[in-house]
């Protein structure tokens, strides 16, 4: 079944498109879910959201994006939404030592590495510190982008930069959040 057909049975609440839906999303759905809030369960969660999301709002798809990047971005936003949720640190997609970094979380839980729990905690406290350090420009550069999934083109609008600058700015910010966070798990 072709995706504008898809969306448009989706349109119209049909049962065997929501299943279709399922059978080509899924795989994708967990994987993307599964790299941003690392937990199994959690993925799952976040999949069964986005199914339940695309069924109900498929009639908002507006066709200026391909399906499948709405539906991207649904799961990326879905994810995101529940890290906020639980608290959690967001996991940066493209920016795989940090995703790394968090991915280390459910290790360093684990009672009998104390010595982990307590570097990983210092490490967690640090990059809060250098988040708040940011100036307000930065803050919602990254707040905007990293814990809402919105593009490069809507936050270089909202703040009056160039899509360059931004991603300039963005690179400097992880940059920053990897540096400190080595700091602390690979003292000097």
């Amino acid at each position: 079944m072709s995706s504008s057909d898809l969306v448009q049975r989706l349109s119209q609440k049909d049962p065997t498109a929501l299943e279709e839906f399922y059978k080509q999303y899924r795989a994708p759905v967990y994987a993307l879910a599964r790299r941003i809030v690392v937990d199994e369960w959690d993925a799952e969660e976040v999949l069964q959201d986005v199914v339940w999301t695309v069924f109900r709002k498929a009639d908002t798809f507006r066709g200026d994006a391909e399906f499948q990047r709405w539906v991207y971005r649904v799961t990326r936003n879905a994810s995101l939404m529940l890290l906020r949720k639980r608290k959690r640190i967001p996991t940066p997609v493209e920016d795989s030592d940090m995703e790394a970094f968090i991915n280390a979380t459910n290790h360093y839980d684990d009672v009998h590495h104390p010595e982990q729990a307590f570097v990983h905690q210092q490490a967690v406290n640090r990059m809060n510190h250098e988040l708040d350090r940011l100036d307000p420009v930065n803050q919602t550069l990254f707040n905007a982008m990293d814990i809402h999934g919105r593009s490069k083109e809507e936050v270089s609008l909202e703040l009056g930069l160039s899509v360059s600058a931004v991603k300039a700015r963005l690179h400097r910010i992880r940059k920053t959040l990897r540096q400190s966070v080595d700091n602390v798990l690979v003292p000097a």
